[in-house]
């Protein structure tokens, strides 16, 4: 297996009891489905992992020995800056870094990120950055040392909602944490119910618990969450104060044998286990994921994949058939523009979905 997806899979890693009384099985609503196509942009030496689609920028995780992150201009693809340094000096990183999440202050952009070995949550002014040439910080949150995020959103009150890493022995599916007054508001079990006898650490670090891989993403005020499991066909809408209000779950999940076999597997087999939802993010309208339906095994070949757009009642509105094999999106509603990221085929491509935005909000209503 290539060295690509060694890659892609400690960085997918990053990405990803209470039952809900509100369960869609299978619920859709307008379905409809599209087949669509997307055009190749910027070069072959451009190394991006990931694009976000920022009021008026792209910006880019970057696979590069020097910054985290670049900006570029959406109508040009012209490079505006990089920020972020990797490092050890002033207002440089020294470990990895995860974005989830951009406000917009003053008419200038900013984006939160996570260090994942410092532990610290940097609010980064990536207009000004770029402006000046050097990476601006306008706060810095400490976490306490015990609570490993994943996946991680700041409120305004200044709350971090986010699920936390399978490599500790006591994973939440969602946690909320006061930063403030340092303390823990609310800690959401892991779910579905998995019956495990093997205490183990290596097994519940990557078996147990990684089976509970998921991404996770907000409405832009921050009281929605919808929470994508890799490893079953699943999605979850909790609150803002980690209530689950709706649910989706899928008719081909996976099953108790499927378990149980991958149980019994070495460490670091994958290959038998199906993916279901990856690469997840979202607007105030709609929630759009990755849909892979296919086997580990298969992560690193070229096959197609769907994009499937959920709103926020959970319930499925629309599936686009892609056939490029994607690893994440990106989505700017306003322009009807989908940004996806080709990762082992070293393709950036961009979709046109207006029609099919216009078409399904007029349908979700």
């Amino acid at each position: 297996m290539n060295n690509k997806f060694y890659i892609f899979l400690a960085i997918s890693i990053f990405l990803f009891s209470c039952q809900s009384n509100n369960k869609n099985t299978e619920k859709k609503i307008f379905l409809k489905n599209y087949t669509i196509n997307g055009k190749t942009i910027f070069n072959n030496d451009v190394n991006i992992i990931y694009l976000f689609s920022v009021d008026s920028i792209l910006i880019a995780k970057l696979n590069d020995d020097n910054y985290h992150y670049a900006v570029y201009n959406p109508k040009t693809l012209k490079l505006l800056g990089k920020f972020a340094r990797k490092g050890n000096g002033p207002n440089e990183f020294p470990d990895v870094l995860r974005y989830e999440q951009n406000i917009i202050e003053n008419n200038q952009i900013k984006i939160w990120v996570y260090g994942y070995n410092t532990n610290k949550i940097y609010l980064i002014n990536v207009s000004n950055s770029i402006k000046n040439q050097a990476t601006t910080i306008d706060t810095i949150l400490n976490v306490e040392p015990q609570i490993k995020f994943s996946n991680l959103f700041v409120t305004n009150d200044y709350k971090v909602i986010g699920n936390i890493r399978n490599t500790t022995t006591d994973m939440k599916r969602l946690l909320i944490y006061d930063i403030e007054k340092n303390k823990i508001v609310k800690e959401v079990d892991l779910f579905p119910k998995i019956e495990n006898n093997n205490e183990d650490i290596t097994f519940i670090f990557y078996k147990y618990n990684w089976l509970f891989l998921s991404s996770l993403a907000s409405n832009p005020n921050f009281t929605k969450f919808a929470s994508a499991m890799l490893y079953f066909n699943r999605i979850d809408i909790f609150d803002k104060n980690g209530n689950i209000i709706n649910s989706y779950e899928g008719k081909n999940n996976i099953t108790k044998t499927e378990i149980d076999g991958f149980f019994s597997t070495e460490i670091g087999n994958y290959a038998n286990i199906k993916e279901y939802y990856s690469g997840t993010t979202s607007s105030g309208n709609f929630i759009y994921t990755i849909y892979y339906n296919k086997k580990a095994s298969k992560s690193a070949e070229s096959l197609p994949v769907k994009i499937r757009i959920f709103n926020w009642n959970a319930e499925l509105v629309c599936e686009l058939n892609i056939p490029n094999h994607l690893t994440s999106i990106a989505i700017d509603e306003k322009n009807g523009i989908m940004y996806g990221v080709a990762f082992f085929d070293e393709k950036i491509l961009k979709y046109d979905i207006s029609s099919i935005l216009d078409e399904i909000k007029t349908g979700s209503k």
